[in-house]
């Protein structure tokens, strides 16, 4: 289903709704823990073990705010989405 322009589609609305709960976790957790707030977030843009799945969309807007509010950061890991991009040697060898 397409937007009109300036509306979310259902995709797009549902990745931000989940993105808003796991970052209102983060900042409960950040909120009960002055002393040790949440250092960062590392994610993989593509869920590669899950079949290459997408993370919805506006999912890490919202979570990244959270996490950079509290002086930490974000990691994108991009080890799955990567393998066997480059030839046959994969790992190391």
């Amino acid at each position: 289903s397409h937007s009109k322009p300036g509306e979310e589609d259902e995709e797009t609305r549902a990745g931000r709704a989940y993105g808003i709960e796991a970052a209102e976790r983060i900042r409960q957790w950040n909120r009960a823990n002055p002393q040790m707030p949440l250092c960062g977030v590392v994610h993989e843009s593509f869920l590669g073990c899950g079949g290459q799945v997408p993370l919805p969309r506006a999912y890490l807007d919202e979570v990244y705010e959270a996490i950079r509010e509290g002086g930490g950061v974000a990691i994108a890991d991009e080890v799955q989405t990567g393998f066997g991009r480059c030839g046959g040697g994969e790992g190391g060898g």
